[in-house]
């Protein structure tokens, strides 16, 4: 991840392509939500991780590109084509809920 003054105002990137930081994002709110179920969810099953979650970062990368990867200490990201792809899915009937799926993704890894 990178930081940069550009603009007037700070901007994040990693592999080279902008991160998401508007919270009015559809899909940086998803993910946020999604972050916050793992959080709650881990808390319930395993109070002493309570400590390491509430450290976990999730980034959203506003590239096409159909990913997403974990790293140590807590930090997750996900490119938002992966977030398209799987809303495509849902508006054709593939799947009930892009945002369970993403879960799904995410508790795999």
């Amino acid at each position: 991840m990178k930081e940069e003054y550009k603009d007037g105002q700070y901007a994040m990137t990693i592999l080279d392509k902008p991160v998401i930081t508007n919270t009015r994002n559809p899909g940086y709110r998803m993910v946020s939500r999604v972050a916050d179920d793992m959080k709650r969810a881990g808390q319930y099953f395993d109070p002493s991780a309570q400590e390491y979650l509430n450290h976990m970062e999730v980034f959203v990368v506003d590239t096409p590109m159909v990913n997403a990867f974990s790293s140590i200490g807590g930090v997750i990201v996900v490119f938002s084509g992966l977030i398209d792809y799987y809303k495509q899915l849902e508006a054709a009937g593939k799947i009930t809920s892009a945002e369970n799926v993403i879960t799904r993704v995410k508790c795999n890894n």
